[in-house]
């Protein structure tokens, strides 16, 4: 059932024409009963950008961001995300710098994996 709809958000959030380059996975965590959606959007043109999400796939609600774009086509460790955040229930924000501090910080509050 989480996977049904994690992919039922995905197909609402992904234009079809986009979904080659985009993704998601998803996971069911029965300890708060939340199913978590993770969507991975990666834009290539003349800026490229990737964009990851972590929503709870009924509620729509937004646990973590993370926002990076290259318009200056720089190496990609050479620029930092734009915006990079996880909002853990009960827990202040927490503002990250990279996306394998996102993967990391996402992995262990939402078991969301790549």
């Amino acid at each position: 059932m989480c996977d049904e709809q994690a992919a039922r958000r995905f197909r609402e959030n992904t234009p079809d024409k986009e979904r080659d380059w985009d993704s998601y996975t998803s996971h069911y965590d029965p300890r708060v009963n939340v199913c978590y959606v993770r969507i991975n959007r990666t834009f290539v043109g003349t800026a490229n950008a990737l964009t990851l999400t972590i929503t709870d796939a009924f509620e729509g609600r937004v646990y973590a961001t993370y926002v990076w774009s290259n318009p200056g086509n720089k190496k990609f460790w050479e620029v930092p995300p734009s915006n990079c955040e996880i909002n853990v229930p009960g827990k202040d924000t927490i503002k990250c710098t990279s996306s394998d501090e996102f993967d990391s910080l996402t992995e262990k509050y939402f078991g969301t994996a790549k």
